[in-house]
């Protein structure tokens, strides 16, 4: 630690662990004798050879970090952090240059990182961009979206019958969830083939690179329903012979957009003729003759 002048009756102290946010194997490093710097007083007490004030510059560059921070929230600004460990849920980060200590959820992570084996320590100390998605200075709580850093695909791409490449993130009973260009999916048990799939697991692990059909998208929450099972030449495909699937995709699609074209087309005239018939029957009433007030009216 360093010993500090503060203009009081007895010399401040502080310790090592108090003088920056990272570790500080060497106190010179930070503070050289003559260095003016302002202190914010943690504790004060005695000790044999007289009192003692207990200062801290961390305190306060952690306060103007978390200041920091929020700006980056209310700005929606992309930023770096470090990723220094692993456990189930996600990665231990830190802010790279205010050396805040963070979590990215697996769920927010990209593709390579979110189907990381448990044992891969091959991202260890990597940076990556990331967004705030809650900020809680009082609980000391920072969760970081790599996802929300990442530039996506325009919306316009995600266009319903459009084929795209894509990464299986996660595995559920119900279906699995895809990272397409950024964007997340999920491609449902009922959507992945013809014939009856009783466990996804049996058909997709995470990491999975697979080509699949966008059915409907939801621009504002990021969201796609996709399909294989619009992609397959033949029912049971992707069961049997994914790799078929997959080089017929475009082939397929194509079919599938010429059949909703047709379709719309199809609805487009029933309503026309609806209008139509609806229009002429309106005709036919108005031309009907009045009654005079001479003319028994039989009901």
């Amino acid at each position: 630690g360093v010993t500090v002048d503060f203009g009081g009756k007895d010399m401040g102290f502080c310790p090592s662990d108090e003088l920056a946010l990272c570790k500080v194997a060497n106190a010179g490093d930070v503070l050289a004798v003559g260095d003016e710097r302002e202190f914010e007083i943690i504790a004060t007490g005695g000790r044999k050879d007289g009192d003692v004030t207990l200062l801290s510059l961390k305190r306060i560059a952690l306060e103007v970090a978390w200041k920091r921070l929020q700006q980056y929230r209310e700005n929606d600004v992309t930023f770096s952090c470090v990723l220094l460990g692993k456990n189930r849920g996600g990665y231990m980060t830190e802010v790279s240059d205010l050396a805040v200590p963070g979590f990215l959820p697996r769920s927010q992570a990209n593709s390579d990182l979110a189907t990381a084996p448990d044992d891969d320590e091959s991202f260890m100390n990597i940076e990556v961009d990331v967004k705030i998605l809650d900020l809680d200075q009082e609980r000391q709580r920072l969760v970081v979206s790599q996802r929300a850093a990442t530039p996506r695909v325009a919306a316009d791409s995600f266009r319903v019958g459009t084929v795209h490449e894509g990464v299986v993130q996660n595995v559920k009973p119900y279906g699995a969830f895809v990272d397409v260009g950024g964007m997340s999916g999920l491609l449902h048990i009922s959507q992945i083939s013809h014939s009856r799939i009783e466990n996804v697991e049996t058909v997709f692990t995470a990491g999975d690179k697979i080509k699949c059909m966008v059915l409907s998208q939801d621009p504002v929450q990021g969201r796609l329903s996709l399909s294989t099972k619009r992609l397959e030449p033949t029912h049971g495909d992707m069961l049997t012979n994914p790799e078929l699937v997959y080089e017929k995709a475009e082939e397929m699609a194509e079919r599938f957009r010429e059949d909703i074209a047709a379709a719309e087309k199809r609805m487009q005239e029933f309503e026309k003729r609806l209008t139509e018939q609806a229009n002429e029957d309106q005709e036919e009433t108005s031309e009907e003759p009045e009654p005079t007030s001479g003319e028994n009216i039989a009901f």
